[in-house]
């Protein structure tokens, strides 16, 4: 709820509703930074945030915890989403974190919030990568190992680095939702990952259940896991490692004339699509892209499997679902 709360409406400036409802959860000192609107066209290597503190009791103790929500992907925010880089960590997002960390130690300079706080950090798509490379940067600056939780949904791959585990750090991930699986070439996420791939069927039938109550009534249409492994293989066959992403180019085109075109530009592409919703130009693209094209455009509009697969409502479907379990062994 904290993750759906941060995003703006449409697009618009100001109309996110994060700030009252952490109001009504008692917190106090509420900031946002890199907020922005449809205006925002050019490239973006931050993150949206919301940061606040409150009191809570640790036991019978009383804590300071600050609380830190990252806004998924808004307006030029898509051109970072898709340059993963030539390194181990995706460039875009880790670009984004630093400059989250930033502001983050700066609210707590201003705001005399100690070391000795619990941390809550929450996120979803590129708000979940940039939650969860902040949880290593934070306990490097002086946090304690069991003072820093992050719970993200639908988070991207955001590193090669993937020692075991992360303390403190869980990722839910819905099975036929495209981004988790992306960027490929080795890289993933740390942490515990919940993913609905485990759920039994009766817990999957539940989960198509509460996405459609939670969405209003609509008919739950998401990817499969087979379909998302179907995309995923296309993305691969294109640009089989990071050096192709950037450098193969494609140009083959039997009805229309199109630009030559590497992986990247055609994501590019797609996210001039995301900001400006110029969904007609996208069309225009190599013949062999049609493979992948299909998961993102349908009928000329943005694809609704792919927009439910990764949807905020279906992760609060998700969660509901796996809270179940406990509520139902504690019974």
């Amino acid at each position: 709820m904290l993750c759906g709360a941060s995003y703006l409406k449409e697009g618009k400036e100001n109309t996110e509703k994060e700030a009252g409802f952490l109001k009504e959860l008692g917190f106090t000192d509420i900031e946002k930074e890199n907020y922005y609107g449809v205006r925002q066209t050019e490239r973006s290597d931050k993150a949206g945030l919301y940061i606040a503190r409150r009191k809570i009791f640790d036991g019978s103790k009383e804590t300071e915890l600050l609380l830190c929500v990252v806004r998924g992907t808004v307006a030029g925010e898509w051109f970072s989403n898709f340059d993963v880089g030539e390194g181990d960590e995706h460039r875009g997002f880790a670009a984004a974190a630093e400059n989250a960390f930033g502001y983050i130690q700066s609210y707590m300079v201003r705001h005399a919030v100690p070391r000795t706080a619990k941390v809550l950090i929450t996120g979803h798509s590129r708000g979940a990568a940039v939650a969860s490379m902040l949880v290593p940067m934070l306990k490097e600056s002086g946090f304690g190992e069991d003072s820093v939780y992050a719970y993200v949904y639908a988070c991207p791959n955001y590193t090669k680095n993937l020692v075991p585990g992360e303390k403190g750090l869980f990722g839910f991930m819905y099975e036929g939702d495209l981004v988790p699986a992306i960027p490929i070439w080795g890289f993933g996420m740390r942490g515990e990952v919940i993913d609905s791939v485990s759920f039994s069927p009766e817990e999957k039938k539940q989960l198509k259940d509460s996405f459609s109550r939670i969405a209003g009534g609509i008919k739950t249409v998401a990817f499969t896991a087979e379909e998302r492994d179907g995309v995923v293989a296309a993305i691969t066959k294109l640009a089989p490692d990071q050096e192709a992403f950037y450098t193969t180019v494609y140009s083959k085109s039997r009805l229309i004339k199109a630009d030559p075109m590497t992986t990247y530009d055609f994501c590019v592409k797609m996210g001039k699509i995301m900001v400006q919703r110029e969904v007609k130009r996208v069309l225009r693209v190599p013949d062999d892209f049609n493979g992948i094209m299909w998961a993102f455009v349908t009928d000329g509009a943005a694809s609704p499997k792919i927009i439910q697969s990764h949807s905020i409502e279906m992760y609060y479907a998700l969660t509901q679902v796996y809270n179940a379990r406990f509520a139902k062994a504690a019974n």
